[in-house]
């Protein structure tokens, strides 16, 4: 077995079904699943139990105490031991046969690549069926910021690169940082692509893509890591420049101290340090309604 599906969870009882039935449906089950619960308070564990009795498919479960989905990954990637994994959020659903398709194309590679980028089917009206580069294979940087890909795309990794980059970090009272922050420490070398929908998407109300602005400010901490990572690793320089004058916000909104010395690119900070404090200066006032005094 090389395949790890692996789905974090947070009282998602009602929507865990349906990533069961997709898997339960695939055309070959060669394939484990790795369920990190990050602490619900539903019935959850008890939905997973009853599947694991009768699962066609390897079926893992592990429940911690709750600490935002970053802590999940964290978990998540720590444990694996197939050579690939594949993210697919509690929301989400796989075509039927979405893991033929990735194992047969990952099978039939020749050369060194992290893995493979495959597409996604989602609610979202800006989402629905974004095109792929017109090539075989493409890095993720050039995917998102030499090709300017804007749709979901679903990542299958492999493992052993995942471990060696650096964990979410975890701040006490924060919840999320984004997937983004292990992405872009990826080396450069080239993802396949696999020009085929694998992954069905459908956004909840709930969930944090929904909550952007609220989750900003209630994760500052993280997000200004999430920048200042990209600052360090980002091969492109208008990409750099781009997160610096946001890690330049966050901590003003942090009221940071020693930020610059802290940065991935301390010289850039400070060329851009006016420019930052213009666009916080700006941001304050357009969210102000939104937050207390104590929040900004």
């Amino acid at each position: 077995m090389i395949l790890t599906i692996y789905t974090p969870t947070y009282n998602r009882e009602s929507l865990l079904p349906r990533i069961y039935k997709s898997l339960c449906n695939q055309t070959i089950k060669s394939f484990r699943w790795l369920v990190v619960d990050d602490g619900s308070t539903d019935q959850t564990c008890s939905l997973i139990s009853g599947w694991k009795k009768n699962s066609s498919f390897e079926i893992v479960y592990i429940h911690k105490e709750n600490g935002g989905v970053h802590t999940a990954h964290n978990l998540a990637f720590d444990v694996v031991k197939t050579e690939l994994i594949w993210y697919v959020d509690s929301d989400d659903w796989l075509e039927n046969d979405a893991v033929e398709m990735v194992l047969n194309k990952w099978n039939a590679k020749n050369g060194n690549y992290l893995g493979i980028f495959a597409k996604v089917k989602s609610s979202s009206k800006n989402n629905r069926n974004k095109i792929f580069p017109n090539v075989c294979e493409v890095s993720y940087q050039d995917l998102f910021y030499k090709y300017h890909y804007k749709g979901d795309v679903a990542i299958v990794v492999r493992t052993d690169v995942l471990k060696e980059l650096k964990n979410f970090p975890v701040y006490p009272k924060e919840k999320l940082v984004s997937e983004s922050y292990k992405w872009i420490q990826l080396p450069d070398i080239p993802f396949l692509i696999l020009n085929a929908f694998t992954i069905c998407k459908e956004y909840q109300r709930t969930g944090y893509t929904e909550n952007v602005r609220y989750g900003f400010f209630n994760n500052l901490h993280g997000y200004s890591d999430l920048y200042n990572m990209h600052v360090k690793c980002a091969k492109f320089l208008r990409v750099k420049l781009e997160y610096c004058l946001k890690y330049i916000v966050s901590n003003s909104f942090l009221r940071t101290k020693n930020f610059v010395r802290q940065s991935a690119n301390p010289l850039m900070t400070i060329l851009l340090f006016p420019v930052g404090k213009i666009v916080y200066y700006i941001l304050k006032k357009k969210w102000a309604p939104f937050f207390s005094e104590k929040d900004i």
